[in-house]
This record gives C-alpha cells, structure tokens and sequence, in this order.
C-alpha cells in the first residue's frame, strides 16, 4: 500500500500512525454529483487530540538539525513531484478543477516544500523569546479548500 493508495486512507493517520474510523463523509465529485469516495470524519475531540500531538511533535520538530528538517521538506516536495498526475487527478475529480488548473496546484505544493527546505538553511532573521521561551515557525490548523 502507499500514499496515494486509496486504501491508505481508510482511517485517520493520528499521532505516528492509522486509526480506524467508524464514522465517514462521502467525497462527491462536483462535476458529476456522485460519490467518489469516502473518507474518515473527525469530531471535536479528535481534532483537540490532533492539536496535542502536533505540539508534542513540534518539540522535536524544532530541536532537529536544519538540515534534517530541510531533508524532509525535499522528500516532501519530491514525493508530490513524483505523484502529480495522481494528485492533479484527484483534485479535478474531488473539485471539479480543470486539469490544467490542477496540475499547477500540485506543482505549487511542492514548490512551497521547496521554499521552506530553502528556508530551513537561511541563516538571517532573529529569534524572539516570547513568554513561554523559544517562538518559532510550526503547525497551523486552518480550514482550507487548498485553492491557488
């Protein structure tokens, strides 16, 4: 199985591995108004669970070697290179996007992977301590229909 495995996304990837989800939503391709797939539903308190990892994770995220993190950036960015027609293939059937359009929305993610891998190794700026230590860039949650 692989990433871009349908199967792969049975569940929920939580905290380091894959949870099995009773409750699912349909994806309906909007071109065509049918199902198209299904996929895991998180509650409320999934999410805070999520939230808590992510933090949990960020603390080892942020004591990594620049060029560990920027690694992983790369494999990232190269991962989703390696896939764009799978990806641009799903992004027309789940939004209904021209595939042109599609296929520009995949390469623009991975050139976000590689701008902060580039941005991992920049040596400028300054780091400002905040009340709680060390403030640094790390996870986001944000609602997001992941348009350019």
């Amino acid at each position: 199985m692989t990433f871009f495995d349908p199967q792969t996304w049975d569940g929920r990837y939580f905290d380091g591995s894959w949870v099995s989800t009773p409750d699912t939503a349909a994806v309906i391709s909007p071109s065509t108004g049918e199902t198209i797939g299904r996929v895991a539903a998180a509650t409320a308190a999934d999410l805070d669970r999520t939230v808590d990892a992510a933090r949990r994770a960020q603390t080892a995220w942020a004591a990594a070697p620049a060029e560990e993190r920027a690694a992983a950036m790369r494999r990232a960015a190269a991962i989703i290179e390696e896939n764009t027609e799978t990806l641009a293939r799903w992004l027309s059937d789940e939004a209904g996007s021209a595939q042109g359009k599609a296929h520009f929305e995949a390469s623009l993610v991975a050139n976000e992977f590689h701008l902060a891998a580039a941005t991992a190794m920049m040596p400028y700026g300054q780091l400002l301590r905040s009340a709680r230590g060390r403030a640094s860039a790390s996870a986001v949650a944000a609602p997001s229909e992941w348009s350019a």
